[in-house]
């Protein structure tokens, strides 16, 4: 009796050191997944290139920015009809505050009506405007939202991608600066 209870207990000791290595290398796959998410953006190969300058001049801004001096900006193009970039514009006072160190422009691709009709129902305190559909895919060569770029103070686009959370605005950031560390 002695004998079988020593081997059940060895093959109950095998398969639970079976299952923990199942675990911690499923935990692993978790992680390495995670990683490869929060350092990419999705659609980062629509739009302007990298280093191509976004031309902010044909956008008329209302709610100027601070005169703070900001390590760079992001050009957020959203518009009422989409449901991911409402929920960005739910968001966005917290995530401009979150990231201090940079401006947030919006674009809202519609009227001036709804422009205005979006700032007074998300309380949008960042520089915005609008323009039309045709307008933004000629100029910033998308049509995807919610897209964003992440230009230098010389308007040159250092990251860019969908963004529908606090997580891909600090991506984009990261990969900026990674653009601009390989220059």
């Amino acid at each position: 009796m002695s004998v079988y209870l020593t081997i059940v207990l060895w093959l109950t000791v095998c398969l639970l050191f079976y299952y923990c290595l199942l675990l911690k290398r499923r935990q692993d796959m978790l992680i390495n997944i995670q990683e490869k998410t929060s350092s990419n953006l999705n659609k980062q190969d629509h739009g302007l290139k990298i280093r191509e300058i976004i031309p902010l001049h044909i956008f008329s801004f209302i709610n100027k920015g601070s005169d703070l001096k900001h390590d760079g900006e992001i050009l957020i193009l959203l518009s009422q009809t989409c449901e991911a970039c409402i929920s960005v514009m739910q968001k966005l006072n917290i995530i401009s505050t979150q990231q201090k160190s940079t401006n947030i422009k919006v674009l809202i691709i519609g009227t001036k009506e709804e422009m205005e009709d979006s700032i007074q129902k998300f309380n949008l305190k960042n520089e915005i405007s609008h323009t039309d559909l045709p307008t933004m895919i000629n100029a910033l060569k998308t049509s995807i939202l919610p897209f964003a770029y992440y230009m230098d103070d010389r308007n040159t686009v250092m990251a860019k991608g969908v963004v529908s959370n606090e997580q891909d605005f600090r991506t984009l950031i990261n990969i900026s600066k990674k653009t601009i560390f390989d220059n």
